[in-house]
């Protein structure tokens, strides 16, 4: 992950170094998937790193109960927070979005929910849980009922790690750090705060 720590200026009064560091995100993609129920359609393209591509959940008569699709990945680390790009559509009018209502879980020892509610159609959505966690596994699901012939569609999905911002660091004086370089005092901050 890259990160965006850099030398800011020194305090007037203290003297001391100031650093500012600004958020800084990573993405992986999954290395596979999984369809229990096999009713999804094209699922590897949830994460093909193609955004007018999909994997869908096609609706019909008969055929109204939503079912889970489950984006696995090959190396657990960990992550916290997941993005995704999806919609709800008539299959006849592709390009007629509607905002979907999800449910997204991560799979840590078990099933943990971290999203139940509507998301903004055909945009990048990013959805955060709190603290990292080793994560080998997503399930993404629409909540309720689907309509006869309209689709659910996945086109990306990611895992992700974030920083927590940190907007400023007060650093020792160059003379308290024993006169070290400032890349120096920038690996200490890096190793403190997880670059």
């Amino acid at each position: 992950m890259s990160d965006s720590i850099s030398h800011k200026d020194i305090d007037e009064v203290s003297g001391r170094i100031i650093w500012k560091r600004t958020n800084a995100e990573s993405w992986t993609s999954p290395t596979g998937h999984n369809d229990p129920d096999s009713k999804w359609d094209n699922e590897a393209n949830a994460y093909d790193e193609n955004t007018a591509t999909y994997a869908r959940q096609v609706f019909g008569i008969g055929n109204l109960t939503p079912k889970y699709l489950e984006l696995t990945i090959s190396t657990p680390i960990l992550y916290n927070r997941v993005r995704l790009f999806t919609g709800y559509a008539d299959n006849l009018l592709i390009t007629n979005w509607s905002d979907p209502d999800i449910k997204v879980d991560v799979w840590t020892d078990e099933w943990e929910n971290i999203h139940d509610g509507i998301v903004t159609k055909q945009s990048w959505v990013t959805l955060p849980f709190g603290d990292n966690k080793t994560i080998t596994k997503a399930r993404i699901i629409m909540n309720g009922s689907g309509t006869a012939f309209y689709s659910f569609a996945v086109h990306e999905f990611d895992f992700g790690v974030g920083e927590v911002v940190l907007s400023e660091y007060s650093g020792k004086t160059i003379g308290e750090q024993g006169g070290k370089t400032g890349e120096e005092i920038t690996h200490k901050i890096v190793t403190q705060y997880g670059g």
